[in-house]
């Protein structure tokens, strides 16, 4: 099963792939849960704190960005999709981000983020789809 979504960024809209390198500096990812997680530990780690955001997904002067919207600036659609598989989905993402999940209690967006993705390469999180197995795993029974 493929899980994807489409987000719509009218400055990457505008700009285009050609025009922004950003949006496509990560094109050939890794394909494992460690090079994966790294590629986005590597990206973030980097962020200053204040381009982070908190209860939005962007500025609209795109100069602050929660997690998703961080994972967009670096690969475009794909980086949100890669994002929300290693996660667990967006609303997961959202929780960690702006503070509201009780396992990531770090003082900002961009140290929770980063401990969930070290988390995530390190095999103490499931991903969307070994989330998603598991669960459909307990209808069975």
């Amino acid at each position: 099963m493929s899980l994807a979504i489409t987000f719509y960024d009218p400055v990457a809209a505008k700009e285009g792939p050609v025009h922004n390198p950003a949006l496509r500096r990560y094109s050939n990812w890794p394909g494992t849960r460690e090079g994966n997680a790294q590629v986005f530990i590597d990206y973030l780690r980097d962020t200053p704190e204040r381009s982070w955001l908190t209860g939005h997904v962007r500025t609209k002067a795109g100069d602050r960005h929660c997690a998703l919207s961080h994972a967009f600036a670096l690969a475009g659609n794909t980086g949100w999709e890669v994002m929300e598989n290693i996660l667990a989905g967006s609303g997961r993402i959202f929780a960690i981000n702006d503070g509201r999940d009780p396992d990531y209690p770090q003082p900002t967006a961009r140290l929770r983020i980063l401990a969930a993705l070290e988390d995530y390469k390190a095999g103490r999180t499931m991903d969307l789809i070994e989330e998603l197995e598991a669960f459909y795993r307990t209808l069975d029974t």
